[in-house]
């Protein structure tokens, strides 16, 4: 009893003793394959005890420690880390497994101690240390003849990290200078990067035409030299078809400029007969139904509004959520997609942008034609969804929102029939009514996907709405059931009656002229030149940008958070344990912007157990992008799920593969979940979780496979069939022999000369493993990224290459090892 009284009261004074910030730098560059001393201690100080941290302190074990003269910590004899008599901490042989943040301790004999925390990058000088343009010697100014057009190119190889460079332009004559962004090479050998920077140029004249500098964005003072190189541009000697272009380029401008005046002088026109549309359009509608003429809050053309909108929102309420995956769980909107960049062109430049301006915007909402860029899945639909979310959470919205996804339409469609399609089936609404609505407010046309947008698919499509809804008997019947024969022949002896006539096609195509109200069109697309192409049409480029480094680790945090929030959930409450009460709770509680609405929704739950799951004033559930807080029946999570977002967070950080990949953000949430189903229990779930899983490996070893088919052209197709075939082979193997790491020898014997392709393509990393001597490393090994993945590849191996009789051997000895994922996804794929 003593003895323990004795060691409290010493550990209480240790804790007791006065802290300050030590003198160690918050950043420290360290050059790659160098060796570096940090020293964070004072050193007029006798130290005591020293204490280095890879991270937080409270969530870690030290990676070094001295104690009274005796060193230990994980990190110590592997070769990577030494620490001295006075507590330093040395990198050995830096490369980017180095990075990290780092906690520093120190305790002194004087009852005084001291921390820091710090951030190491690992860095590489490029060579030549200066951007370098083609045709010029290395970090110097440089003289370029030029013809009358062409394209220069900067370049900056082997640097880290990875740093961006652009054109500035001193001075420009008689030429036309176009930058294009630069593009970024990883060089998975050396761990560095490789910059090019581009600037195509049109010379009109003889004189000097232009100096512009190559600058790059020397944050680290990477660059020995200069962190810009300079070109000049001077003509070769002047030609006749130099000055016979000249003159050519000027009557040619001098035409654009005349088309420009009268295509302004339309589009004052057409602004003001938009804004003017609706109140004329009233007074056209008075001669018919004279109740309509001045539309107030509670005249029953405003009514009609409200009707339609709130059908409208009834119906959208379903995309309150983003793609369902693992679990059967849907993610919703506010917890799952995040504020990214989007690029547009201001002013003659492009710029950044957050995502939150396309709705908040107003120069961007005023914008008819917009078409938003990215590529394949990169988060497009998200963003929609993000849109069509602010568009159910405005109170006072009197802009009817028109949204569908292109593969689920046709171009010839009118946009009455398109919202027959949308509504549901219960509104009490008329053709006639719509058409009303349609007429006195502005229109809101917003479609997912403009490349799956299908064309004609029967001549009778050509002929207008009449004959769509005679080729769609389910669309025959909802109008049927609503519109009395009367109605639908006042429909077509409408007067003005364009807009019952209005496809989308037309809207597409910018022919919106003939009605009287103001209509937005926004779609995404892969890509912009097709699709401008098949429209012939200019619209408003708004391109997605992948995410920042501040941006991917709040989307990690949110998205992961929510995910490992359910999962933790579901082991303690009951109410996950069927189907049902999953999309229950997920109705309940994402999609709150009409509670008298919500109450009418199938599969809504009652209101007492819908409190009781969502608990908010029982913090059960918080997403918070900086807090994440979660309890279930008064037991605290919150530590297992932060631990969790973190390794999730260190494992993107350091795979090279996957920090690009995890740039698109429907990508990332399926690798959390495979990166949770090998930190948690997730192949003990039932079946139905299992088989979700199987299907999401399968897409994330395509879509790995799709993007690095795109970075090399397709050149790779051929390998892709016999990379799998082997991993399949490997982790079969591997399964048998109870060992997850391949030696290096047995995989390049499988391998051969493919062994690359397989750790871009990102199915394999390389392991370093360190001899006790720590002069230098043992050798490199191979292994899986993910154990999932080789579960997955092991499974597929034994279904499709074993013998009946081999394959219950085989699973009894997978039995006995204790192999569940590779059996259940051996039961899975056999099944199906």
């Amino acid at each position: 009893m003593d003895c323990t009284l004795l060691l409290l009261w010493s550990f209480l004074a240790f804790i007791s003793l006065p802290i300050s910030e030590s003198s160690c730098p918050k950043l420290v560059l360290i050059e790659k394959n160098s060796k570096s001393t940090i020293s964070c201690a004072t050193e007029s100080k006798e130290i005591a005890q020293a204490y280095w941290y890879r991270g937080s302190a409270s969530r870690t074990s030290p990676i070094l420690q001295l104690i009274d003269g005796e060193r230990g910590g994980t990190e110590l004899d592997k070769g990577r880390f030494e620490i001295s008599d006075d507590g330093a901490m040395t990198i050995l042989y830096a490369s980017r497994e180095h990075e990290a943040v780092y906690t520093f301790y120190a305790y002194f004999k004087d009852n005084t101690r001291e921390n820091s925390t710090f951030k190491v990058y690992v860095t590489a000088t490029p060579e030549p240390p200066c951007p370098h343009i083609d045709g010029c010697r290395p970090c110097t100014e440089c003289n370029l003849q030029v013809n009358n057009n062409g394209t220069a190119r900067c370049t900056l190889k082997g640097v880290r990290p990875k740093t961006t460079m652009k054109w500035t332009i001193e001075s420009a004559k008689e030429v036309t200078l176009t930058p294009y962004p630069p593009v970024f090479t990883h060089d998975f050998t050396t761990d560095t990067w490789n910059v090019t920077v581009e600037l195509s140029y049109t010379v009109f004249s003889c004189d000097e035409a232009a100096i512009v500098h190559c600058v790059a964005q020397d944050d680290y003072k990477l660059l020995k030299n200069s962190s810009s190189s300079s070109l000049k541009l001077q003509p070769n000697e002047c030609t006749d078809g130099l000055s016979s272009n000249r003159t050519l380029l000027i009557t040619a401008a001098s035409v654009i400029f005349a088309a420009l005046a009268c295509s302004v002088m339309v589009f004052i026109f057409y602004r003001t007969k938009c804004k003017a549309g609706s109140q004329n359009h009233l007074i056209h509608m008075a001669n018919i139904e004279t109740q309509h003429a001045q539309p107030d809050e509670n005249s029953d053309g405003q009514q009609k509004v409200k009707r339609l909108l709130h059908s409208l929102k009834k119906a959208y309420r379903h995309h309150c959520v983003l793609q369902p995956l693992p679990w059967g769980d849907a993610i919703p909107v506010k917890y799952g997609y995040a504020d990214c960049y989007l690029r547009i062109k201001s002013g003659g430049e492009f710029i950044n942008i957050s995502s939150k301006a396309l709705h908040t915007d107003k120069k961007l909402r005023k914008k008819e034609h917009v078409m938003i860029v990215g590529e394949t899945r990169c988060g497009k639909t998200s963003l929609t969804k993000a849109l069509i979310q602010n568009w159910l959470d405005e109170e006072h919205n009197d802009t009817i929102l028109i949204y569908t996804s292109a593969k689920e339409m046709t171009e010839n469609v009118s946009i009455i029939n398109l919202l027959l399609q949308i509504l549901p089936p219960d509104n009490d609404l008329s053709i006639t009514d719509i058409h009303f609505v349609l007429t006195i407010s502005n229109l809101w046309l917003l479609i997912d996907g403009i490349e799956n947008l299908r064309g004609s698919l029967d001549k009778e499509m050509a002929g207008g709405n009449a004959d769509v809804r005679e080729s769609r008997p389910e669309m025959k019947r909802a109008t049927e059931n609503q519109v009395p024969n009367q109605q639908r022949e006042e429909l077509f002896s409408f007067p003005g009656n364009e807009l019952s006539n209005l496809t989308v096609k037309q809207l597409l195509q910018g022919s919106n002229s003939s009605i009287s109200t103001c209509v937005q069109v926004w779609v995404t697309s892969r890509g912009l030149v097709n699709a401008a192409t098949l429209f012939l049409y200019q619209y408003f480029e708004v391109k997605i940008c992948k995410f920042s480094e501040e941006q991917l680790e709040t989307y990690i945090k949110k998205t992961c958070g929510y995910y490992f929030n359910l999962a933790l959930l579901k082991k303690e409450n009951d109410a996950w344990n069927t189907s049902e009460d999953q999309y229950s709770l997920k109705d309940s509680l994402l999609c709150k912007n009409d509670e008298a609405m919500s109450k009418q929704e199938e599969h809504v739950l009652p209101s007492e157990k819908a409190e009781e799951i969502e608990g908010s004033q029982e913090g059960k559930i918080s997403n918070d992008e900086n807090t994440i807080k979660i309890t279930t029946d008064g037991l605290d999570i919150t530590n297992e799920v932060n631990s969790k977002i973190q390794g999730v967070l260190d494992f993107i950080d350091n795979n090279d593969v996957y920090e690009t990949f995890s740039s698109y953000p429907y990508l990332l949430v399926m690798i959390v979940h495979i990166l949770a189903a090998d930190s948690t229990s997730v192949l003990e779930l039932p079946y139905r979780h299992i088989k979700n899983m199987t299907t999401l490996i399968s897409t994330v070893i395509s879509a790995l496979e799709e993007r690095f088919l795109l970075s090399k052209q397709n050149d790779h197709n051929n390998d892709i069939n016999l990379i799998e075939s082997t991993l399949e082979k490997l982790a079969f193997q591997a399964t048998l022999e109870d060992d997850s790491i391949l030696d290096k020898d047995s995989f390049e014997r499988d391998l051969e000369n493919i062994s690359q392709t397989a750790i871009e393509i990102g199915f394999l990393q390389y392991s370093k493993h360190v001899s006790s001597n720590v002069d230098h490393l043992k050798e490199l090994h191979v292994e899986f990224s993910v154990t999932c993945f080789e579960e997955y590849f092991a499974a597929k191996y034994i279904i499709t290459q074993l013998e009946d009789t081999s394959y219950e051997d085989v699973m009894k000895t997978i039995t006995e090892k204790q192999k569940t994922g590779v059996s259940k996804f051996v039961v899975l794929l056999k099944n199906t």
